[in-house]
């Protein structure tokens, strides 16, 4: 099988993570965003993979071509546009992995292309959502949003589900972003460095 391109999906970074404006300021949640992207783009090739940044938001496209990273321009709205964007521009296997995952490593990128060799692939986040969907064939009737995961499994020709800690965590709240910072050293040094904690 050949290996996947994996997408990376990015929202402009002025108006995400907005459910952390009780604990990190615009601009801080700006530079999270940019490290959090940046990171799960280097654990992707660290695993041996080409990763892609999906965005619409030209600064983010911008700020990831200054930074050698491969853009896939998203055409379509939402997150599920930028998914089937993705696969358009994979033509072959694929995956799509959130950039908001700050205990994600190589071996946790590895399990997810190995569980490839048998279809269809799903990673759940802690809360019921889709944090990391893969095939080796065309696209699946994306369905992101809140109890994704269900709906995703639904659609699915009876998936690989892969639940590892890595692929789980995403920082969308307040609580997610402690429970990061205890787990994870460099997140906790990066905030500081920012003035936040």
């Amino acid at each position: 099988m050949n290996r996947p391109l994996v997408g990376v999906p990015v929202k402009a970074f002025g108006v995400a993570k907005e459910r952390l404006s009780s604990e990190l300021s615009a601009t801080q949640r700006r530079r999270l965003g940019q490290a959090l992207a940046a990171r799960t783009v280097a654990t992707i090739t660290e695993a041996g993979l080409v990763a892609a940044i999906v965005a619409a938001d030209e600064a983010v496209s911008g700020w990831a071509r200054n930074a050698g990273i491969n853009v896939v321009e998203q055409v379509r709205p939402g997150l599920n546009g930028a998914a089937q964007d993705l696969v358009l521009a994979a033509a072959g296997p694929w995956a799509i992995v959130f950039a908001d995952l700050p205990l994600l490593r190589t071996d946790d990128i590895e399990a997810l292309e190995r569980a490839m060799q048998g279809g269809q692939v799903i990673g759940p986040s802690r809360d019921g959502g889709t944090n990391a969907l893969a095939a080796s064939g065309p696209a699946i009737d994306f369905s992101y949003g809140p109890g994704s995961f269900h709906r995703h499994v639904h659609v699915m020709d009876r998936p690989e589900v892969v639940v590892r800690t890595g692929l789980a965590l995403d920082l969308d709240n307040p609580d997610d972003l402690a429970h990061a910072r205890r787990s994870s050293p460099w997140l906790d040094e990066l905030l500081a460095g920012f003035g936040a904690f």
